[in-house]
């Protein structure tokens, strides 16, 4: 059976009950689309192995490029992970000269997580390989379509980072 077909049986509904309604349809895609993100989690954690880390190092190390030092528990939020979990990444990282612990310069008893160099040029390293796997993907498509999804998927992006209303 298809995961997409043991999704929608899952969630109560066959191709005959579904509605018609968008925001189903949305919500019946996005369920899907996380599905089928197992290829691209594969294309991560291949490209992670060839440089000698493990995919839960590059969940770990995304956050701290993109948003600059963290204190861990900041980090352990961003990414929805229990602090333990990310104490070990953080570990390897550190190990690895990816990642270095500084002082918080408004309480030097907390330790403030940052990206070093070559963390920021492996993080560079990994969105190349992403993009070229999403550019196979959609190679296909016309340049308007390709346009539109960039469009629409930052968009819902932005919703879905923003605060609960």
């Amino acid at each position: 059976m298809e995961p997409t077909t043991v999704l929608t049986a899952a969630l109560g509904a066959t191709r005959d009950q579904e509605r018609d309604d968008s925001s189903d349809q949305v919500a019946r895609a996005m369920a899907r689309l996380w599905l089928s993100m197992a290829g691209m989690r594969r294309q991560m954690g291949g490209w992670a192995q060839s440089q000698g880390l493990s995919l839960s190092a590059c969940i770990v190390l995304r956050p701290l490029v993109r948003f600059g030092p963290l204190r861990s528990s900041a980090l352990a939020e961003a990414v929805c992970l229990d602090t333990s979990w990310i104490s070990r990444q953080v570990a390897h990282l550190v190990e690895r000269g990816l990642v270095e612990r500084r002082a918080d310069r408004a309480d030097g008893r907390v330790c403030i997580l940052a990206a070093t160099e070559a963390g920021v040029e492996a993080v560079a390293r990994l969105q190349q390989s992403l993009d070229e796997y999403m550019v196979g993907k959609v190679s296909g498509w016309s340049e308007r379509d390709r346009r539109r999804l960039a469009m629409l998927l930052g968009r819902l992006a932005g919703e879905l980072e923003a605060p609960a209303r």
